[in-house]
């Protein structure tokens, strides 16, 4: 910004008349400039502004020149105004951006229990559900999911309790979820995959009545002998106490907390049917889909929206087997097979299928709705995914948190997305109502960074036990009437597309990472954020400052413990020690000069050298040394540490399984991830079956259950 305040001066020269003119450029000096001159007190400031039409086009910068002299005009009525005071909505911006934020109307319809029950008497011996191994019919699912609720009952279930579910992801899981709703229950999840110190507090926090896990099925649900036989009539159970109470508990899962402790989100029945509604009216369900393929793990809601989305229209649910996940062929061959029509993916198996549907020349013709969710996803990928779908299928990047019921945004990706440009999170999904505000609780104008805000039916409860943490992110409603706002946390704004105004996402804090961070290295100064590796995948790193010399700080033994605290997918790929944080203008972490610095000052934690010992711990390190991509690899090196992530892990394990003749679950990786450990557990088992089945399970011989 540049001010001429001098005033002109006239200039005579005999027999020479002169004249100012002002001689328009063509060529932006700066990317954008306000230029104002002073006329004199009668005449007042005038003023122009210059920018790149690279940059900006001529209604965004009109728009700026607006805003501008907006400022200007309070402070001179109110000289004592803060700028910050000011409010830069122009006339008609306010109606724009409720528009923008209100997704389409949709009636809510009966609870998902209910409408899964219609689907029973509609279809009864169709099937519901199948996890490569079993099959139920939705006739056989409902029986199965009676007996539970049962044999739940008898230990406490029932309207506003908790039951904690300790399952692999199954039929079985499935069933023990409806079997909880018939119940009138709720269900938290006991992932089995997670460091015992995180499920005991789990554990302790949902305050479950009982824990539903293999004993309770094989003795009390299958086991139809030990039964009252009243239970098992379907007009006994009843399905009263979940489906009449519409605000009633549906489910507690817990996500990461700011504080280094999980927290439990609690979701009602009435958001669960809300956000059912709004994928109804997005995807077409009851029209385009008939298969849905489940891959997310049991301990996140998008397990219950894959559930959601199919029994509750009559589709069938497809269970996708561990081993499949982590094998792009097989992946690609189970969604042929399966012929599947609808299936979420993460990013990073999202990117693994399609290179290999690319190699190959493969397509995926039958998938008519590709949903990819759940961590940042850039628009070349996607457009990559939609160039393998046929005309008519949409590929959609979905945006989403728990605590507002599993989806808030959607945004359809076409295939001609370039650049390393992180994909817009889109406009809200038919039912849900976001706003955009700043710190202060007012709706920023478009392209104004501000917090997303979410409000409507879809909007939890708030968190299970802690009144101060619910306080603090489901906020009152500005707008007033009561209502309650969920304060996401995340920095997104508005940007104007040939398709209306769509929401671009501008980052999220690590908060759990970060606070147990604080705690194993006893510094403050700590920032976790991600970054793209060598490979273009995404990885969490970790910056801190003082407290720690860069050549002896005990990284090792930071990741280690981490490791014991934290789930897989939270803890940090790598660690850099930086003398100090670099920070933004408003005193914030500056996350672009973070990310600008160059990988050889992340330090990643690895063990000294031990070399294989056995033919088996060679074999081993071999494999791992050809994944990773380095020289060698000793026995007690941590995978992780070294550089790996989860897209090498299934690569990894894929190859272990191929070459060594094994068969390795991602699991085992995760909970050992050393060639020591893996070799000692390969041999104490012959190098046969997998010894990693999660909780040691035994398979047992199951009668079908009748419809």
């Amino acid at each position: 910004m540049s001010l001429e305040n001098t005033s002109p001066v006239d200039v005579a020269l005999d027999g020479l008349a002169l004249r100012e003119e002002q001689h328009p450029g063509t060529t932006a000096k700066f990317d954008l400039t306000f230029s104002l001159c002073e006329h004199g007190p009668a005449a007042g400031i005038a003023g122009e502004l210059e920018y790149s039409t690279d940059l900006y086009d001529p209604a965004t910068a009109r728009l700026l020149a607006t805003r501008f002299a907006a400022v200007l005009a309070a402070v001179a009525d109110a000289p004592r105004t803060r700028v910050a005071d000011v409010a830069l909505l122009v006339p008609g911006e306010a109606e724009l951006l409720l528009a923008a934020g209100t997704g389409e109307p949709v009636t809510t319809g009966p609870s998902v229990p209910d409408l899964i029950a219609a689907a029973v008497a509609r279809t009864p011996d169709a099937v519901a559900v199948t996890d490569g191994s079993t099959t139920l019919t939705y006739g056989e699912l409902w029986a199965r999911a009676g007996r539970i609720a049962g044999a739940l009952r008898r230990r406490g279930a029932g309207p506003e309790r908790v039951v904690a579910i300790e399952l692999e992801r199954g039929v079985d899981a499935v069933a023990a979820v409806l079997g909880v709703w018939r119940a009138g229950a709720a269900f938290t999840v006991l992932d089995v995959d997670w460091p015992t110190a995180r499920r005991a507090a789990v554990l302790a926090s949902s305050g479950a009545v009982t824990i539903l896990d293999t004993a309770v099925l094989d003795t009390a649900v299958l086991d139809t002998a030990v039964l009252d036989t009243a239970l098992l009539d379907t007009a006994v159970l009843g399905d009263a106490p979940a489906s009449d109470a519409r605000g009633s508990l549906a489910y507690v899962l817990y996500t990461s907390g700011s504080s280094g402790t999980p927290k439990g989100v609690m979701v009602q029945h009435d958001g669960l049917a809300a956000i059912l509604a709004g994928w109804e009216r997005a995807y077409r369900l009851g029209e385009r889909v008939t298969s849905v393929l489940q891959m997310a793990a049991f301990g996140f809601d998008v397990f219950v929206g894959d559930l959601a989305r199919a029994l509750a229209t009559g589709a069938r649910l497809v269970l996708c087997p561990r081993s499949a996940l982590l094998d792009p062929p097989a992946l690609l061959a189970l969604i042929e097979r399966e012929r599947i029509d609808f299936a979420e993916f993460v990013p990073v198996v999202a990117r693994a299928l399609t290179a290999h549907a690319e190699a190959v020349g493969a397509t995926l013709g039958c998938v008519a709705v590709a949903v990819v969710g759940s961590d940042v996803v850039y628009r070349h990928e996607l457009a990559a995914l939609r160039r393998l779908l046929g005309p008519d299928a949409m590929v959609v990047n979905s945006y989403g948190l728990t605590e507002a019921t599993i989806d808030s945004t959607w945004s359809v990706v076409e295939e001609d997305g370039t650049g390393d440009h992180r994909a817009l999170i889109g406009r809200p999904y038919p039912g849900a109502e976001l706003v955009v505000l700043d710190e202060r609780g007012r709706t920023v104008p478009p392209g104004v960074p501000g917090t997303l805000h979410i409000r409507g039916v879809a909007v939890a409860r708030g968190y299970l036990g802690a009144p101060a943490r619910t306080a603090e992110r489901f906020v009152p409603d500005p707008a007033g009437g009561g209502a309650r706002l969920y304060d996401t946390g995340d920095l997104v704004r508005w940007v104007a597309t040939g398709d209306g105004w769509q929401l671009e996402y501008l980052g999220r804090e690590a908060g759990e990472v970060a606070a147990v961070v604080r705690q194993v290295a006893g510094v403050d100064a700590v920032a976790v954020i991600g970054r793209p590796g060598p490979d273009g995948s995404p990885r969490l790193v970790v910056y801190l400052a003082g407290g720690h010399d860069p050549d002896t700080a005990p990284v090792a033994h930071w990741h280690a413990v981490l490791r014991r605290r934290l789930p897989r997918y939270m803890v940090p790929d790598g660690f850099a020690i930086l003398d100090r944080l670099p920070l933004s203008g408003n005193g914030k972490v500056d996350e672009a000069a973070l990310r600008a610095r160059p990988d050889r000052e992340i330090r990643v934690a690895a063990a000294d050298y031990v070399a294989p010992r056995t033919p088996l711990e060679q074999q081993l390190a071999d494999v791992w040394a050809e994944v990773l991509g380095v020289d060698r690899v000793g026995i007690e090196d941590d995978f992780f540490a070294l550089g790996g992530h989860s897209l090498l892990a299934m690569r990894l394990v894929a190859r272990a399984n191929d070459k060594l003749a094994v068969d390795l679950a991602l699991s085992a990786l995760f909970r050992t991830p050393t060639i020591a450990g893996l070799a000692g557990q390969l041999a104490a088992a012959g190098r046969s079956a997998s010894p990693f089945a999660p909780g040691g399970i035994t398979p047992i011989a199951r009668r079908r259950d009748p419809a």
